[in-house]
């Protein structure tokens, strides 16, 4: 073999090792990418159980406290906001703000007395906090995929070719 030769094999050499190199970024940021959606899906559960409590506070309040209007809007609106939603990063903004709405509308047993008795209020009190534990749980194990995600897509390179190939950021679940 002659020195051109070689430095062609070793050019062929250092370009397939540089595509296999990529290739396998590319594939860890699949893996970890696939994990998080995987993740995900198991919070979408909880979010889809969420929407159905949402729906029965609200049906609830309306025959209840039909003149609580605003706490009813507000829930019908986050309920339709997070029916219409597809980003993982919007939906957990909203099931976040829902918690607040929640709120609100479970301190309506301080102006209302009848509601501190009433078993299908409590019921309902109950599966809000259940769904909310577990929905905790759930958003730590999404929380540790995330952030396992993020470094690797950090580090200088493979930010490189994660924004080539449109590997987004995912936020946290706070």
């Amino acid at each position: 073999m002659n020195l051109k030769t070689l430095i062609i094999v070793f050019i062929f050499a250092v370009i397939i090792f540089f595509i296999l190199f990529i290739i396998g970024i590319a594939n860890k940021l699949v893996f970890y990418n696939d994990r998080i959606k995987d993740k995900f899906s198991s919070m979408k559960d909880l979010i889809d159980k969420r929407v159905d409590i949402i729906n029965s506070i609200i049906l609830f309040l309306e025959v209840n406290c039909p003149h609580e209007d605003n706490i009813i809007k507000k829930l019908k609106d986050i309920v339709n906001s997070i029916k219409d939603v597809d980003d993982i990063n919007e939906l957990l903004s909203l099931v976040y703000k829902s918690r607040g709405i929640i709120d609100n509308a479970f301190n309506l047993e301080s102006a209302y007395i009848v509601l501190s008795d009433n078993m299908e209020y409590s019921n309902l009190k109950s599966e809000i906090k259940d769904n909310d534990d577990r929905l905790v749980f759930s958003a730590s194990t999404y929380n540790e995929s995330v952030d396992n995600y993020n470094s690797y897509r950090n580090n200088k390179f493979v930010n490189f070719i994660s924004i080539v190939l449109k590997f987004g950021d995912y936020n946290k679940y706070e």
